[in-house]
């Protein structure tokens, strides 16, 4: 299977501050899965962790990994609470081991989700042309 975009949406009732304890290790893997750590200066990406970390610590959306890159890792800003992985350019079936992965990973530490398959806009529009 290949996808543009997996959704990892939360259960109802979700809260944010329910990722502080496991995120660093999600984050962590979410990089290595995608071979997107920066070797050269490590310190973005403790920086980026750092800042995410605040924001799930105070109950907010984390901005998760939007950098310039094959595969990124998102918390979009809607109502219902939930994260997607995404690769620009084509389908992948990165994307859908990597967001696997991850619901997964979410599961096993007690943050029940589920998982849907491109539902972002641009690509609604791309398939109705």
């Amino acid at each position: 299977m290949k996808a543009w975009s997996g959704h990892i949406i939360f259960e109802k009732g979700f809260e944010y501050r329910k990722l502080a304890d496991v995120y660093p290790d999600l984050y962590t893997k979410f990089l290595k899965e995608t071979n997107q750590s920066n070797k050269e200066e490590p310190e973005v990406d403790v920086t980026i962790l750092r800042s995410n970390l605040i924001d799930l610590e105070k109950n907010r959306k984390p901005e998760g990994y939007n950098r310039i890159g094959k595969i990124r890792m998102i918390f979009p800003i809607k109502p219902d609470p939930e994260m997607y992985i995404y690769k620009q350019q084509s389908r992948s079936a990165e994307v859908v081991k990597v967001t696997e992965s991850i619901s997964d990973y979410l599961n096993d530490h007690g943050i029940k989700n589920h998982v849907e398959w491109d539902r972002m806009l641009l690509y609604k529009l791309k398939k109705r042309k």
